[in-house]
C-alpha cells in the first residue's frame, strides 16, 4: 500500500483539511448545470429513460450519494458534500503520486497547486460526478506508476496492477467518460509484462489485472442492467451516445471547425478556466509563470519514461475531450489538471534551480549570494499566492452569486402564473422540473421553431416564454431572427463566466402570437 511516514502524514493531513475547509466554504445553493438536477432527480426516482440521471447512469456515484442522502435527508446537499469530500480526498493520492515521480519538493508544490486550482476548487462544490471520478483515477494512476518500478518484486508489481485495475473499473462506474485512461492502463500492463523473464509470470502480469478490471466493470454494469432492465439499459445508452456525439453534444461532429475547437480547448478551457490564466494583471502573471514552468519542464525532462507515462495518461483523454465533449463546459478538462500541475510544479522547481545556479556562479560565496539563490524559489511561491487570490475570489463569488439559470427560474416563479404560462427552454428545463414542476416546459427535442409559433396543444396559454439557449439550438442567433419570430425581450440574466462558462448569459423572451 501507500508508504507512510510521520512527516508525510502531517503534510497530507494539513493539505486535506485545508482543501476540505476551502471547498466547504465555497458551497452555495445556486445550481450551475442541468446535469446536477438529473442527479438530484435520480436520487428521488432512478430512471435513465427520463435522464434521472442520463445514461449510463453513474451507478457508483449515485449509490454513494444515495447513502449520504439517506443520512442527511437532503438530495442536493448530499451530492454537493460528495464532491467536497472527494475533492479533499484527492489531495492525498496526488501528493504521493507526485512524490513517487518527482520527489518531496514537487509533491508539496503539486498538492498546493491542486488545492488552489480554480477549476478543481469550483468543481468540488458542484453536484456532479467529475470530482469523485478524478479521485479514483488519481489513486489508480498512483498504483500504476508504482508498478513500473523495476526494483519491485514481481509479486508486489502484480499487487499494484490488481489494485489499479480494480480502481479503474470503479472510476468508470463513477464517470464512464474517463475511459481514455484505459490507454495508460494498457501501456503499464505491457511495460510490466515485458519486464519479467518467465513466460508464466508475464502472462499472469497481464491476464490477472485484465480479469480484475473486467470483473469490476461487469459488477456495476450488470447491477445497472438489473435495475434498469438489460434491453432498456443498452437501448438508452445507445440512444444517448448517438445524441451526445451526433446531435446536441457540441462535439467535433456537430461543430467541425477544428482550429476554432483547438483554440477554445487550449485557451478558454485549459489556460483560463483550468489553470487560472487570463487577461487581467494577476491572471497574466499566472499565465507567464505557468508558461515558463512548462517550458523549463519540457526542456529539462526530455523524453524519459516519466514523460512517456504522462503522455499515455493525458494525450488519449485530451483527444477525447477535443473530439467528443462539449468544449463550452470547461469541467471536461478536469482529468487533465493533475498532469498539468505535475509539469508546472516540476518545471517551476527546474526554473528556480536554473536561476539560482546562474546567480550563484556570478557572485562570491557570501550570505547575500545564498539569500539571492533562495529568493529564486519565490517564483513558485508567487504562482501559488497569485492562484490563491484568483481562486478565493471565484470561491467567494460561487458562494454569493446565483447562476443565470437559477435567476431565470426564480424570475418566472415570481412573475408568471403557471396555469397560464408555457416555457420553451433547453437546459433550464431541468431546473423547472426540480424547483417549479407546476410550469409546463417544452424542449427543442419536442418542438421546432414552426411548432413554437403555431403552438396549440396546450390550449393557447396566455404567455409563451422562450429562453436564449433554446434559440441557439434552433440556430436563431441574431436580432433579426428574434424579430422575425416576434419575440420581445423580457429580461437578461448573467453570472461570472469563470464560475460556469455555459449559459453564463441567458435572455428571456416572450413569444407574441
Amino acid at each position: 500500500m501507500i508508504r507512510l511516514n510521520k512527516q508525510d502524514l502531517l503534510f497530507v493531513g494539513l493539505f486535506t483539511g485545508l482543501a476540505f475547509f476551502l471547498r466547504f466554504f465555497a458551497l452555495s445553493e445556486a445550481l450551475w448545470s442541468g446535469d446536477a438536477i438529473d442527479f438530484a432527480l435520480g436520487l428521488r426516482s432512478y430512471d435513465l429513460s427520463k435522464y434521472q440521471p442520463h445514461p449510463p447512469g453513474y451507478p457508483i456515484y449515485m449509490l454513494f450519494s444515495k447513502l449520504l442522502s439517506i443520512a442527511l435527508g437532503d438530495e442536493m446537499g448530499s451530492l454537493r458534500l460528495t464532491s467536497v469530500l472527494f475533492g479533499a480526498f484527492t489531495v492525498a493520492p496526488f501528493f504521493y503520486l507526485a512524490k513517487q515521480i518527482y520527489g518531496k519538493q514537487a509533491a508539496i508544490l503539486s498538492a498546493m497547486l491542486l488545492i488552489m486550482n480554480p477549476l478543481h476548487w469550483l468543481m468540488s462544490t458542484r453536484a456532479l460526478s467529475d470530482i469523485m471520478g478524478l479521485f479514483f483515477v488519481v489513486l489508480c494512476v498512483y498504483f500504476l506508476y508504482r508498478a513500473t518500478n523495476t526494483r519491485n518484486h514481481k509479486t508486489k508489481t502484480l499487487q499494484d496492477l490488481l489494485r489499479a485495475s480494480f480502481l479503474l473499473g470503479i472510476a468508470l462506474g463513477v464517470r464512464i467518460s474517463y475511459f481514455p485512461h484505459l490507454f495508460l492502463w494498457g501501456f503499464v500492463l505491457f511495460t510490466c509484462s515485458v519486464q519479467v523473464k518467465e513466460e508464466g509470470d508475464r502472462i499472469r502480469m497481464f491476464v490477472f489485472p485484465l480479469l480484475t478490471f473486467i470483473g469490476t466493470t461487469l459488477l456495476w454494469g450488470m447491477g445497472q442492467a438489473m435495475v434498469v432492465g438489460t434491453e432498456s439499459f443498452f437501448s438508452e445508452v445507445l440512444h444517448f451516445g448517438r445524441g451526445h456525439l451526433m446531435e446536441w453534444g457540441g462535439t467535433v461532429w456537430t461543430h467541425p471547425d477544428l482550429l476554432s475547437r483547438f483554440k477554445e480547448l487550449m485557451v478558454q478551457d485549459v489556460m483560463m478556466h483550468g489553470l487560472g490564466g487570463g487577461s487581467d494583471s494577476l491572471r497574466i502573471l499566472v499565465t507567464l509563470l505557468t508558461a515558463a514552468s512548462v517550458l523549463f519542464y519540457l526542456f529539462k525532462e526530455g523524453f524519459c519514461f516519466r514523460v512517456r507515462f504522462l503522455i499515455w495518461w493525458g494525450l488519449p483523454y485530451l483527444l477525447w475531450v477535443f473530439m467528443g465533449q462539449n468544449l463550452n463546459n470547461p469541467r471536461h478538462i478536469l482529468a487533465l489538471l493533475p498532469i498539468l500541475i505535475l509539469m508546472i510544479a516540476r518545471g517551476a522547481l527546474y526554473m528556480a534551480d536554473a536561476l539560482g545556479n546562474r546567480l550563484f556562479r556570478s557572485q562570491a560565496f557570501t550570505l547575500s549570494s545564498i539569500i539571492t539563490r533562495k529568493l529564486c524559489y519565490a517564483c513558485p511561491v508567487i504562482l501559488i499566492v497569485s492562484l490563491s487570490v484568483i481562486s478565493f475570489k471565484l470561491a467567494l463569488n460561487n458562494r454569493l452569486e446565483r447562476s443565470s439559470m437559477f435567476q431565470l427560474v426564480d424570475y418566472v416563479k415570481n412573475i408568471y402564473d403557471p396555469a397560464k404560462t408555457i416555457i420553451f427552454c433547453r437546459e433550464t428545463r431541468r431546473l423547472f422540473d426540480y424547483y417549479a414542476p407546476q410550469y409546463i416546459t417544452v424542449s427543442e427535442k419536442e418542438v421546432d421553431i414552426e411548432g413554437a409559433v403555431a403552438f396549440h396543444s396546450y390550449g393557447q396559454p396566455d404567455v409563451i416564454l422562450v429562453t436564449s439557449d433554446l434559440l441557439e439550438r434552433w440556430r436563431v442567433e441574431d436580432e433579426e431572427g428574434v424579430s422575425r419570430l416576434k419575440l420581445t425581450l423580457v429580461d437578461r440574466f448573467q453570472h461570472n463566466p469563470y464560475l460556469q462558462n455555459a449559459n453564463h448569459h441567458l435572455v428571456l423572451y416572450r413569444l407574441e402570437v
